[in-house]
């Protein structure tokens, strides 16, 4: 087995609709981990919203999260290396916000940050509030997302939804012409907004540099568009079978749904020596 690191989206690739990771994924995980292999979170969320899937899985690599904004080290609860976006750009999305009418939190290094009432994001913070106090994601109520673009926090991602196709589009279009700035479909209807060279693919590729990895010794999973450059790094990309078309023409293989044992199945044939190119 040449594979040295496993990299894990979470939402819709390891992570179930209910939020939760399947216990035969669980077990591969573990398999693959006692035969020397490392694991590591590629995520779009905060890095205080992976916090209680690291310690489930008991990893101890740090997390990329925000699409790659930030690598942060549990353990020593400190941000790795970031990318953050500067204010007067934060300030220049905030008003593409208001003018496609579009939703949006604040990623920063305090928390997320959201003017009231939490809409589109609200089960994430039911889910949270499951959790025990101290693996609890911080929710900011901001006066305005304004204050929050404008400082001090480091600003690291703007998580859009938007109820209207047109108005997502046109957003993200308009995000696109504003040089310094990235966007990312992390879902159909959301859009993710980082600093220009922010990716999960960017992120890990530094990480591997001080992890002694190459890429090709690396399988990837994911299941959104904001997954393809990490998936297309990797030696393994593989995408979910609940992916997008788009994804899944850039992945080397595909497995099942995130609801069924897709991630079991892929691992236990990575396991047994089994070629997936």
């Amino acid at each position: 087995m040449h594979y040295r690191l496993l990299a894990l989206d979470l939402d819709g690739t390891l992570l179930t609709n209910a939020l939760a990771i399947r216990a035969d994924s669980l077990h591969m995980i573990q398999a693959l981990r006692d035969r020397g292999m490392e694991a590591v979170i590629v995520t779009g969320r905060h890095p205080m919203a992976a916090h209680a899937y690291w310690e489930q899985l008991g990893f101890s690599t740090p997390v990329i999260g925000c699409n790659g904004a930030c690598l942060y080290d549990y353990r020593s609860r400190q941000v790795l290396h970031d990318h953050v976006i500067l204010p007067f750009l934060a300030q220049t999305v905030v008003r593409l916000i208001r003018t496609f009418g579009i939703y949006s939190m604040i990623y920063t290094g305090e928390g997320m940050a959201f003017e009231p009432p939490l809409r589109h994001y609200d089960h994430l913070e039911a889910w949270s509030r499951t959790l025990p106090a101290r693996l609890r994601p911080r929710f900011l109520e901001a006066g305005s997302l304004e204050a929050v673009a404008a400082g001090p926090d480091r600003v690291w991602k703007f998580a859009t939804v938007g109820d209207d196709p047109a108005a997502l589009d046109a957003f993200e279009h308009a995000v696109g012409l504003e040089p310094g700035l990235r966007s990312e479909r992390s879902a159909p209807n959301r859009v993710d907004v980082a600093a220009a060279g922010v990716s999960k693919g960017s992120m890990l590729a530094r990480w591997l540099q001080t992890a002694d990895v190459a890429p090709s010794q690396v399988v990837a999973f994911g299941d959104q568009k904001n997954d393809i450059d990490m998936l297309g790094f990797a030696g393994l990309g593989i995408a979910m079978g609940n992916a997008d078309e788009e994804v899944k023409a850039h992945a080397q293989w595909v497995t099942g749904s995130n609801e069924g044992p897709g991630i079991a199945e892929a691992l236990g044939r990575i396991l047994d020596g089994a070629d997936l190119d």
